[in-house]
C-alpha cells in the first residue's frame, strides 16, 4: 500500500468528553507480594547498595524521622542539616529520655526512659516554627501511653510492649517509617530480588493508612484550623478524591521548605491539568500571576495546624481541600466548628502575612469576598449547559474521541512530556506539547516542567469561547513568509511547516550535521509549492492541490471513511486493515470518483527507468536515483542521514536539502506532484551535469497534467 507512509498532517482537534486533564495515569496498586515471600525486616540500609539515588532522598524525609532513638538523636548528623536544631526540655538529660517522635518538621515529643510513654506537661514539646519549648496537654507534667508508633514505625505489631516498657503500645522492627513500611519485609527481596520482588503499592489507600483522622467521610476541626494527619479524608471529600498522592507527589523527596532538593518532591504541577484555569488566571486584571503567586497559596493555603498557628488565619501545614467558596458569609466550619465544610473560604486563602495581612486597615473577609471574582479573569457568558459537550447522548463527540484516540496526536507518539530545558530546544515545545501550543498561539507563556501530549483544547478553547471553535483564527505564515491561509486547516500549517527559510539556510560553505535539512513535516509548503531550494532559471511548476484543495488538509484527511482513517483520526491510510481513505478525492468537485489508488499513474516517466509508473512509484524512483548522487558527493551517508561537517556549495547542499525536503513530506508526490518532481529533478541534472536545467542520463519528457 503506497499510502502507508502518509500520516496525518492536521492538528485540528475536538472536544472529547471528559478532556481536560492530560494527567500520567497511575495505577492504584502494581504488585502485591504475599507474606510468604517476603521474609523479615532487615532495614532500609540495605536497600542503599541497589537503591542509592532513592535512599539518598528518602533519609532525608521526614518519614524515616517519625520517632527516634535518643541516642541517635544525639549523633551529629543524625537529622538533614536543613531542619531547625532540636531543644529537649530543659530540666531532663537525654538519660530521662527514650525516643524522640518526629524533630523533622513542625514539632518533636518525647517519650519516658523508664515506661516509654509520651513526656506531657510543661515545655514537653518543641515547635520547629519559633524554634522554642510549649507546654503540651496541659501544664501539669506527666506521662501518658504511647499508642501511635502504628504509624510512626516499621513492622509493627499491636501486641506487647516495645522493649519491656508498659506504656508503650505494640513493638516494631525498625523505628521510624523505613522502606520496608510500605514495600513489606525485604530479605528474601535482598538475597535473591528477581525471584522475590517487593510490593508496590502506588493507592492513597496506603499512604491513607496513617494520614487520615475518624471517619473518612468528615475533616476534624479545632481551634479554628484543620486538625492535622487528615490529606486523605481532605482528597476523600474534594474534587481530587480520584487521584492517588502520588500523582502529584514523589514520597521519597522531602517537601521541607529548607531542602535544596524539594523541587523533586513534585511530580505534577496544577497547571498541567488546569490549562483553562491558569490561563485565565494569568489574564486577570489582578498582579498575582505576574507577581508570582502560585496555584497553591490561594487553593492549598496553611488551614492546618500541627504545631502552631502562624496568623489568624494560617497554620503551618498545607491543606488539600482545594475548592474555595467565595461567599462572604460562608463558613469553613460546621455550626460547633467541630467539623470542616468540604471548601476553603477567603480568610483562609487572602488574609494572611505576605498576602493580604488580616492586621491592616480595610482587609477584611468581606473585601476578599468582593475582589476573589477578579483572581481569574471573567467567566464566559454565553455557555447555555456545560452537558451540551459533556453528556454522554452527545454521539458526535464520541465519535471524534474515538477516532483522535487513532490518531499519531492522540497516541503520544510526537509528544515530548518532559519540558525541555535547554532553550535552543524549547521551540519543540509549540509543536510537540500541549501547553506550548496554546502558549505560541495566546502569547502567554507556558508554565511547569512537565508538560502534556496534543489533545482537545491544544486546538480548542470551548472553556474560553463556549464554542467549539479553534484556536487559530488567521492565516498561517511559513517560515519564507508566505502565506498559508486555509481556514481551518491554519491549525495544521501552525506546525506542519519547514522550520527553515531555504533561501538563507541553504548557501556556500555551509557545514552539514546529521540534523540538516527542513525539519519534520513541510506539508504546508509543499501544498503551497514554495520554500524548498529552487535553482536559478529552472522553472518549477505546480499541480492543481495548491488552488483547488480549497480547505487543504482538511479536504483529505477529515474526510470521514472506515477504520482508523478520516475525521479526528487524520489517518489517510490504515496498513492495517489494508485500507486508502480516498473519499476526500473522489468528491465530484475534485476526482468524481475516478480515484482507486493513490498510487495513480503518473503522466510520464519520472524516474528515467522506462516504464510510467503510479505517481508515488515514480517519485520513489526519483529519490533512489538522488540518493546515490548525494552518496557519490559524500552529501549522505548509507544509511541516507547528511554526513556531518560536510562543507558544500549551496547548490550541492540544495539538491540534499530537496531529498529531504520531499521525503519528510511523506505524501510521496500527492501533495504537490509536480512541485515535487520539478525539486527532485532539477537536483538530479544538477549533480550529473553541474546544471539544473542540463540533460541527465534519466531525463524525461515531462507532460503536465491538471489532475495532478
Amino acid at each position: 500500500m503506497k499510502y502507508g507512509k502518509f500520516v496525518a498532517c492536521c492538528l485540528a482537534l475536538i472536544l472529547v468528553l471528559g478532556a481536560g486533564c492530560e494527567r500520567k495515569v497511575t495505577n492504584q496498586v502494581t504488585n502485591v507480594v504475599p507474606a510468604a515471600q517476603r521474609g523479615t525486616y532487615i532495614g532500609s540500609s540495605a536497600c542503599e547498595a541497589c537503591h542509592s539515588d532513592i535512599y539518598t532522598t528518602f533519609k532525608n524525609t521526614g518519614h524515616p524521622h517519625m520517632v527516634n532513638a535518643a541516642d541517635s538523636v544525639q549523633q551529629a548528623g543524625h537529622y538533614p542539616d536543613f531542619v531547625t536544631a532540636l531543644e529537649k526540655p530543659s530540666d531532663l538529660g537525654w538519660a530521662a529520655i527514650d525516643r524522640v517522635i518526629g524533630g523533622f518538621w513542625w514539632k518533636a515529643n518525647f517519650t519516658d526512659a523508664q515506661t516509654g510513654g509520651v513526656l506531657k506537661g510543661h515545655d514537653r514539646t518543641f515547635y520547629s516554627g519559633d524554634a522554642a519549648l510549649h507546654d503540651y496537654d496541659g501544664s501539669t507534667n506527666g506521662v501518658e501511653g504511647y499508642t501511635c508508633a502504628a504509624c510512626h514505625t516499621t513492622g509493627y505489631q499491636a501486641e506487647g510492649h516495645q522493649n519491656g516498657k508498659d506504656s508503650i503500645v505494640g513493638t516494631w522492627a525498625f523505628d521510624g517509617v523505613q522502606c520496608e513500611r510500605c514495600h513489606g519485609p525485604g530479605q528474601l527481596h535482598a538475597t535473591r530480588p528477581y525471584d522475590n520482588p517487593m510490593t508496590i503499592d502506588r493507592s492513597s489507600a496506603l499512604c491513607g493508612e496513617c494520614h487520615y483522622k475518624g471517619e473518612l467521610s468528615t475533616i476534624s476541626a479545632g481551634s479554628g484550623f484543620i486538625k492535622d494527619h487528615q490529606q486523605f479524608n481532605e482528597m476523600y471529600n474534594s474534587k481530587h478524591n480520584a487521584l492517588q498522592c502520588v500523582d502529584c507527589h514523589n514520597m521519597h523527596v522531602s517537601l521541607h521548605p529548607n531542602n535544596p532538593g524539594r523541587a523533586g518532591a513534585m511530580t505534577n504541577k496544577c497547571e498541567n491539568c488546569h490549562l483553562e484555569e491558569t490561563q485565565s488566571f494569568a489574564a486577570s486584571d489582578l498582579p498575582h500571576y505576574n507577581n508570582g503567586v502560585a496555584c497553591t497559596e490561594c487553593h492549598m493555603p496553611k488551614a492546618v495546624k500541627s504545631a502552631m498557628a502562624t496568623g489568624t488565619y494560617e497554620g503551618d501545614v498545607h491543606t488539600h481541600t482545594v475548592v474555595i467558596n467565595t461567599s462572604a458569609t460562608a463558613s469553613m466550619f460546621s455550626t460547633d466548628s467541630s467539623k470542616v465544610n468540604p471548601y476553603l473560604t477567603v480568610e483562609y486563602t487572602c488574609l494572611k502575612s505576605g498576602c493580604h495581612d488580616p492586621s491592616v486597615n480595610g482587609n477584611t473577609k468581606a473585601w476578599a469576598a468582593a475582589n476573589a471574582v477578579r483572581v481569574h479573569a471573567p467567566a464566559i457568558s454565553d455557555v447555555t449547559s456545560c452537558f451540551t459537550c459533556h453528556s454522554d447522548q452527545n454521539f458526535a463527540l464520541t465519535a471524534a474521541e474515538q477516532q483522535y484516540e487513532m490518531s499519531k496526536h492522540g497516541t503520544g507518539e510526537t509528544f515530548n512530556e518532559n519540558r525541555i530545558n535547554s532553550p535552543s530546544d524549547q521551540a519543540c515545545e509549540k509543536c510537540h506539547t500541549n501547553e506550548g501550543f496554546v502558549a505560541a498561539v495566546t502569547g502567554v507563556p507556558a508554565v511547569g516542567n512537565e508538560f502534556t501530549r496534543i489533545a482537545c483544547f491544544t486546538c480548542h478553547q470551548p472553556h474560553t469561547t463556549g464554542t467549539l471553535e479553534l484556536r487559530v483564527k488567521t492565516a498561517a505564515t511559513l517560515a519564507n513568509g508566505a502565506s498559508f491561509d486555509r481556514g481551518n486547516a491554519n491549525t495544521c500549517a501552525s506546525c506542519h511547516q519547514a522550520r527553515r527559510k531555504a533561501s538563507t539556510y541553504v548557501t556556500n560553505n555551509v557545514t552539514l550535521s546529521s540534523r540538516f535539512g527542513p525539519h519534520h513535516g513541510p506539508q504546508a509548503d509543499m501544498l503551497l509549492g514554495t520554500n524548498a531550494y529552487e535553482y536559478a532559471d529552472y522553472t518549477y511548476e505546480k499541480s492543481a492541490h495548491t488552488n483547488s484543495a480549497t480547505r487543504a488538509c482538511l479536504d483529505c484527511h477529515m474526510a470521514n471513511s472506515l477504520y482508523a482513517t478520516g475525521g479526528h483520526a487524520f489517518n489517510i491510510a490504515d496498513e492495517e486493515a489494508d485500507y486508502d481513505n480516498m473519499k476526500g478525492c473522489n468528491v465530484k468537485a475534485c476526482h468524481d470518483n475516478s480515484i482507486t489508488t493513490f498510487d495513480r499513474t503518473a503522466s510520464a516517466d519520472f524516474d528515467g527507468d522506462g516504464t510510467i509508473s503510479g505517481v508515488q512509484t515514480e517519485i520513489e524512483g526519483m529519490r533512489d536515483t538522488l540518493a546515490v548522487l548525494l552518496q557519490d558527493a559524500n552529501l549522505i551517508d548509507s544509511t541516507l542521514v547528511p554526513v556531518a561537517r560536510t562543507v558544500a556549495t549551496a547548490d550541492s547542499t540544495g539538491a540534499l536539502y530537496n531529498y529531504l525536503f520531499v521525503g519528510e513530506d511523506r505524501s510521496e508526490g500527492i501533495h504537490n506532484t509536480m512541485y515535487a518532481v520539478g525539486l527532485l529533478r532539477s537536483a538530479i541534472n544538477f549533480l550529473e551535469t553541474g546544471d539544473p536545467n542540463g540533460e541527465s542520463k534519466k531525463a524525461p519528457r515531462i507532460v503536465p497534467i491538471a489532475s495532478h
